[in-house]
């Protein structure tokens, strides 16, 4: 990924404003600088799955039918967009069923009610897991080692978000349980 680099903010006197001038100042600062590189890198991505799509269409010759490849592709990055700008929260679901019970919460089969995707979504007890440091620690290893990985062998973990009590790890539905069920059978 690129880096981004922004002029300093102005300064400013923490005498006139207050002591925690200077370190809010510092931390919003970060938090645009972070939000406006993020979305130069995905309109950066946008721009050259374009740029792919147009190289395949002129060099394969597709000639006067080639919407016929180019709207599928369109439709598809346009609900790519919308996942994307989609604010996360439980009201996007429609619960189907439980399908397991492990130490730290529940995983439900939910069923996505903008598009109809079926997922299973993890759902994290905010009070069970922040009962010790280990916990945390072990519930953020699992989210930094899901969104690390590129592997057809582990689980793809689609978003992470959370409410007042409960965290969730949207993740993909495989059928047939976790490989630690399947041993146990």
């Amino acid at each position: 990924m690129d880096t981004f680099y922004f002029s300093s903010p102005p300064e400013r006197s923490s005498g006139i404003h207050g002591p925690k001038t200077l370190a809010n100042q510092e931390r919003c600062y970060m938090s645009v600088a972070l939000f406006v590189g993020n979305s130069l890198a995905k309109m950066k991505q946008l721009n050259l799955r374009t740029q792919g799509l147009i190289w395949s269409v002129e060099n394969y010759g597709m000639g006067p039918g080639h919407e016929q490849l180019t709207t599928p592709a369109c439709i598809s990055e346009n609900k790519y967009l919308r996942f994307l700008r989609t604010e996360e929260g439980l009201n996007n679901y429609a619960i189907i069923e439980p399908i397991g019970e492990g130490g730290f919460g529940l995983v439900k089969l939910v069923r996505r009610k903008q598009d109809g995707r079926v997922y299973a979504l993890k759902q994290i007890s905010k009070e069970r897991a922040t009962k010790s440091r280990r916990s945390i620690e072990r519930m953020c290893a699992e989210r930094c080692a899901l969104v690390e990985s590129d592997s057809e062998w582990i689980v793809k973990l689609y978003t992470a978000f959370q409410d007042d009590t409960n965290f969730y790890f949207l993740l993909e539905y495989l059928p047939g349980g976790d490989l630690s069920t399947l041993l146990a059978r």
